[in-house]
C-alpha cells in the first residue's frame, strides 16, 4: 500500500488479497490513516476497484485492487474532541486497561454539538484519560465506539486505545455486538415478537426525523419481543441488528406503538405527559478485544480474516455489561403494573443463546 499525508490530499493504491466480504469503508477505516467512516464520506472523491468505479458501501472480493482518491482534510473537519476543562461525572459500570463501560444519563450529549454548551461524554472521557499518551484517540472520537441519542439512557462503550477502538469498531461493523434495549411504548404491537427489515432515510421535510422508505435508504434490521402489556401500554425488548440513527424509535412508531415521551415521533402521552423518552440501552455483549489483539500479535495474517470465523476457531468468550434501569423508567413500570424483579433473569442469556446477526438483509417490509 502506498499513500502520502492525508492532510495534503491522498491517493491510495492497495491490494486487498484477504479482505473478502468487508465493506470498502470499513476496510479503509482500519488503515493507519486516522480516518473514521464519517470522515471518509466527506473526503473520498473517487474509488476505483479493479479498474471500475466503486462506492464506499461496496463489498470487497478476493484479490481486489483499490485506488482511492481523498481530498485534503481541513482542520475544522477533523473528528477532534476537545478535553473538558474540568472533570465531569461519569457513571462507570466497568473499567480495565482496554475499555470503559459507562451508564449514560438522560439529557447528556455523547459528542459536543453546535448550540449545546454543556459538557459531552466525549469531553469528560478525554479529561479522565488525559494521563494516557495516546493522541490517536483524539481522532477516534475520544474512543467512543457507538452513539446513543441525547435522551436515551444506558450502556455506552469506550475504547482506551486506538487498537482496541479498531477491534470494537470492526465488531460493530460485522454485526457481532449484541444490543438489548428496553422501551415503554403506547399500545401493544400486533405480534408477540417479530424481526423487521426496512430502509430508513432522513425525512424530506422534517430534517430532524427519519422515516421508512421503499428505496434509496439505509437497510435496517430490528428484532422486538413483548415483555408485558396492560392498560394500553407495553414494555418491549428491542434487539437492533443494525445501528441506524433513530432506528428503534422509527420502528416503534411504524408498529403504531411510539415510545412514551418521544416528542419527535409522537404526540405527548395523555397518561404520562411529563415523561421524557423511555428508551434504555440495557446491555451490550461483544468479544473481548484483548483476546483478539493477542491472536493478531501472534499472527498478523489473522487480522485480515472475518472476526466471526476467528471467534469460532479460537472460541473467544463474550463480555456482557448492563446498566441499571433508570429511576423514571422503574417508576413507570410500577405505574403500568409491570413487575421488573424478574427482568435480570429474562434478559441475561448465556453464551449459547447468542446468534451472530447475518450481514445480508432479508426481504424488507
Amino acid at each position: 500500500m502506498a499513500y502520502n499525508d492525508v492532510k495534503d490530499g491522498m491517493f491510495i493504491h492497495v491490494s486487498c488479497c484477504s479482505y473478502e466480504n468487508l465493506r470498502i469503508d470499513v476496510f479503509l477505516a482500519q488503515l493507519p490513516l486516522r480516518l473514521s467512516r464519517s470522515q471518509l464520506k466527506r473526503v473520498c472523491t473517487k474509488i476505483v476497484r479493479n479498474k471500475k468505479e466503486a462506492k464506499l458501501s461496496h463489498t470487497l472480493s478476493y484479490k481486489d485492487e483499490l485506488q482511492v482518491s481523498l481530498e485534503r482534510i481541513l482542520p475544522e473537519e477533523e473528528d477532534v474532541v476537545e478535553e473538558a476543562s474540568q472533570a465531569g461525572e461519569l457513571d462507570i459500570v466497568y473499567e480495565d486497561a482496554s475499555i470503559l463501560v459507562l451508564n449514560k444519563a438522560k439529557s447528556t450529549l455523547v459528542h459536543p454539538g453546535p448550540g449545546h454548551s454543556e459538557q459531552s461524554i466525549a469531553q469528560m472521557v478525554l479529561h479522565k484519560l488525559s494521563g494516557f499518551s495516546n493522541e490517536d484517540l483524539l481522532h477516534r472520537r475520544a474512543g467512543i465506539v457507538h452513539r446513543l441519542d441525547r435522551d436515551t439512557t444506558g450502556t455506552l462503550l469506550v475504547a482506551k486505545t486506538a487498537e482496541v477502538h479498531s477491534i470494537l469498531s470492526r465488531q460493530f461493523a460485522e454485526r457481532l455486538v449484541q444490543k438489548q434495549y428496553l422501551a415503554v411504548v403506547k399500545r401493544c404491537p400486533p405480534k408477540e415478537s417479530e424481526t423487521i427489515h426496512v430502509q430508513l432515510a432522513r425525512h424530506r421535510i422534517q430534517r430532524k426525523k427519519y422515516t421508512i422508505v421503499q428505496e434509496g435508504g439505509k437497510s435496517s434490521t430490528t428484532e422486538y419481543h413483548v415483555l408485558f402489556s396492560k392498560n394500553n401500554h407495553s414494555v418491549l425488548l428491542f434487539k437492533p441488528h443494525t445501528g441506524r440513527t433513530h432506528q428503534i424509535r422509527v420502528v416503534a412508531q411504524s408498529l403504531g406503538c411510539p415510545i412514551v415521551g418521544d416528542d419527535l415521533y409522537s404526540r405527548k402521552s395523555g397518561d404520562f405527559p411529563d415523561h421524557t423518552l423511555q428508551l434504555h440501552a440495557y446491555s451490550l455483549s461483544f468479544y473481548n478485544p484483548e483476546d483478539i489483539l493477542k491472536v493478531f500479535l501472534r499472527n498478523k495474517r489473522e487480522e485480515k480474516k472475518s472476526l466471526s470465523g476467528l471467534a469460532r476457531r479460537y472460541q473467544w468468550k463474550r463480555l456482557r455489561y448492563q446498566s441499571p434501569v433508570p429511576q423514571e423508567m422503574q417508576e413507570l413500570f410500577l405505574t403500568i403494573g409491570f413487575d421488573s424483579t424478574e427482568l435480570e433473569k429474562i434478559l441475561s442469556p448465556s453464551d449459547e443463546d447468542f446468534q451472530e446477526y447475518p450481514q445480508d438483509q432479508q426481504k424488507e417490509r
